[in-house]
């Protein structure tokens, strides 16, 4: 479905399930998604929801796009940078026969045998498999850092809120820094370990609440200002800088 708006075509994704509100985002593309319920409203009813909330849907797409322009270029050759616990950090490319990726001195070093083939030509077809490689190299470096960093946290933080916990896991999610299951199980994105040291332990916090509140009731939100009453400022960052926290 799409909804036309002066010059502009806005594409329209309509999701139903068992639910009973309707709730509408923006993507990241600039479509927009709407759940709703199954039945009601019409494809129609909706069209015309969307069009009342037109003047929202513009502000979201443009903070879409200022976040866009905020984005760095990722690259693999010395003095480009990466995320790590909030800044940016400077890589430094060696040679080396195996690939291999440490932070020290304030930097991420990076060694690896297709270093001379990066620095020669780095847009080269031929590097595109080389580049592909160093980047699942690199995230399986965050993942190990995300899960020593994060489950420290987890154990700090339990001890504090009272709850407790059956795992913590790390994975790949582009769109939910953090999750909780009924068993206890919190599950949490590597790109976090990207994040600042407080906005970390924010996410941490409200999983670690979810233990006693498996929704986002007022009582639950009562319990992460709680243990950290500066949380909105946490959450706003994640959503500023999301754009960032990442090794594409």
């Amino acid at each position: 479905m799409q909804l036309r708006y002066n010059d502009e075509i806005i594409q329209l994704h309509i999701e139903r399930s068992k639910r009973k509100t309707m709730s509408m985002s923006v993507n990241k593309d600039g479509s927009v998604t709407i759940k709703a319920p199954r039945l009601f409203p019409t494809d129609q009813e909706i069209l015309k929801f969307v069009e009342q909330k037109i003047d929202w849907i513009l502000k979201q797409r443009g903070r879409q796009q200022e976040r866009e322009d905020m984005r760095l270029v990722r690259r693999f050759e010395t003095d480009y940078s990466f995320p790590y616990l909030g800044e940016e950090r400077l890589i430094e490319m060696q040679s080396g026969k195996k690939t291999s990726i440490a932070y020290e001195n304030g930097k991420i070093i990076i060694k690896t045998p297709f270093y001379e083939a990066l620095e020669n030509n780095y847009e080269a077809d031929e590097n595109k498999k080389a580049i592909e490689k160093l980047r699942s190299n690199l995230k399986k470096w965050y993942k190990k850092e995300a899960y020593a960093y994060i489950s420290k946290r987890v154990e700090y933080y339990q001890n504090i809120i009272g709850v407790t916990v059956t795992d913590v896991s790390i994975k790949s999610r582009k769109t939910q820094w953090g999750s909780c299951d009924s068993n206890g199980c919190l599950t949490f994105s590597w790109r976090l370990v990207m994040a600042r040291p407080e906005t970390i332990d924010y996410v941490v916090i409200h999983e670690l609440c979810h233990r006693k509140h498996m929704d986002h009731s007022q009582d639950f939100w009562n319990q992460v200002q709680r243990y950290m009453p500066d949380f909105k400022k946490q959450k706003q960052w994640l959503e500023e800088n999301s754009v960032n926290l990442t090794i594409e």
